[in-house]
C-alpha cells in the first residue's frame, strides 16, 4: 500500500506524521517522490504554511496521475484555525476538487482515495487531549488560569474557545499544550515537539476518543490509519495493483469465483473470514468513484460499503426473489 500525505507545517507536522505511521503501519517506509514507490512506502510533503499548502495539491495529483495505479491514498492534513471544521474541510475539498478536473486520475488511478483530514483548531489541540498530563492541582498561576478557563482533561479540547489576550485559537491552545507539559518535565517546541511524538501519547489521545467521543477530528486520522492498514492488507494478500470493496458481515458470497470487469479488467470474488466477503478488482480496472453499487439490506453488500463503476454505468440493486436486478 502506497500513501501520500500532504501536511501543512513545515516542522511539526513532519515529525510527528512520521512518527504516527512508524508506530500504527510499521510496514510503510518513507521515500523521496511518488515516482519512487514500490509497494509498502508513503511520501510525506510539507505544505509550508497555510495558505501556500494548496498550491501543492496540484503538482502531487500530476505526479500520482504520471504514476497509474501507484497510490492507493492521498491524504491532505490541514489545519483549520479559526474557521470552522465545516468550513476549512470543505475550502479544502474545494481545492481538490478544482485540481482534480485538469488531470486523469480517475481514469489512470481509478482506486485512489482522497482523505481530507482537518485538524481542529490545531494539531497542538489534539495534543491536549492526552487526559494525564494535565495535573489536576496545577502549580504554575497560568496553568491555573488555563484550566480554570478550560479544562482540557474533562471537556473536549477541540470546543476550546480563545483566552483573554490571545490574538488566535491556536496560539492560545499552543500556550496551554507547553505550559500543561512543562508541569510533567516535558517542553515542547514547533522544531522539538518531544514527548508527543511517542507511541504511548499517540495510544492515549486514541483511548480517549473511544472513551469520551472528544476530539472528532483526531477520528478521522484514526478512520484514515485503519482503513490504509486495511488496504495494505488487502494488497499483501492479493498482489499489487488491486483495490478492495468490502461486504457485509453474514453475506451469501461463499464461492472464489473469476470474472470479468468493465474494459476487459479481472475480479474475485472470495468469502473472508466470519461471513465477510471482499471483491477484489485489479486497480487499472475502468472503474470510478462516479456512481454506486447499491444493495438492499440482506443483500450481500451492505449500503455503506458500495462498489463503484464508471459514469454512466447503471447500479445493481438486488430485490426479494432475484439474484440482482438493475436499480
Amino acid at each position: 500500500m502506497n500513501l501520500v500525505l500532504l501536511v501543512e507545517g513545515a516542522e511539526t507536522e513532519p515529525r510527528v506524521y512520521e512518527a504516527w505511521l512508524r508506530h500504527r503501519l510499521p510496514a510503510l517506509h518513507r521515500v523521496a517522490n511518488v515516482a519512487d514507490l514500490t509497494a509498502d512506502g508513503y511520501v510525506l510533503v510539507s505544505g509550508k504554511g497555510y495558505p501556500s499548502c494548496y498550491r501543492r495539491i496540484a503538482g502531487l495529483l500530476k505526479d500520482i496521475d504520471a504514476n497509474p495505479g501507484r497510490v492507493q491514498e492521498l491524504w491532505i492534513c490541514i489545519d483549520s484555525e479559526e474557521d470552522t471544521y465545516e468550513a476549512r474541510y470543505a475550502e479544502v475539498h474545494r481545492a481538490v476538487q478544482a485540481e482534480l478536473q485538469g488531470t486523469r486520475t480517475a481514469k489512470t488511478n481509478p482506486s485512489l482515495e482522497i482523505r481530507i483530514i482537518i485538524q481542529h483548531c490545531c494539531i497542538e489541540t489534539w495534543f491536549l487531549g492526552h487526559d494525564g498530563f494535565l495535573r489536576a492541582g496545577p502549580q504554575s498561576p497560568q496553568l491555573v488560569d488555563f484550566k480554570r478557563f478550560y479544562d482540557v482533561s474533562t471537556e473536549d479540547p477541540e470546543r476550546m474557545g480563545k483566552y483573554p489576550r490571545y490574538v488566535t485559537r491556536a496560539s492560545f491552545h499552543l500556550a496551554y499544550l507547553k505550559a500543561m507539559l512543562i508541569e510533567r518535565s516535558h517542553r515542547y517546541t514547533k522544531q522539538r515537539p518531544g514527548v508527543v511524538i511517542e507511541p504511548s501519547y499517540f495510544e492515549a489521545l486514541r483511548a480517549r476518543c473511544a472513551r469520551t467521543g472528544h476530539l472528532p477530528s483526531f477520528r478521522h486520522l484514526l478512520q484514515a490509519l485503519r482503513a490504509a492498514d486495511d488496504v495494505a492488507g488487502e494488497l499483501s494478500r492479493h498482489g499489487p495493483g488491486r483495490v478492495v470493496v468490502a461486504g457485509r458481515a453474514g453475506s451469501s458470497w461463499t464461492r472464489t469465483r473469476r470474472g470479468r470487469g468493465r474494459a476487459g479488467s479481472p475480479w474475485t470474488r472470495t468469502r473472508r473470514g466470519a461471513g465477510t466477503s471482499r471483491l477484489v478488482m485489479d486497480q487499472d480496472a475502468s472503474w470510478s468513484r462516479a456512481s454506486r453499487v447499491a444493495m438492499d439490506q440482506d443483500a450481500p453488500w451492505c449500503r455503506d460499503e458500495p462498489a463503484r463503476h464508471g459514469p454512466g454505468c447503471a447500479g445493481w440493486r438486488s430485490g426479494p426473489g432475484s439474484r440482482r436486478s438493475r436499480a
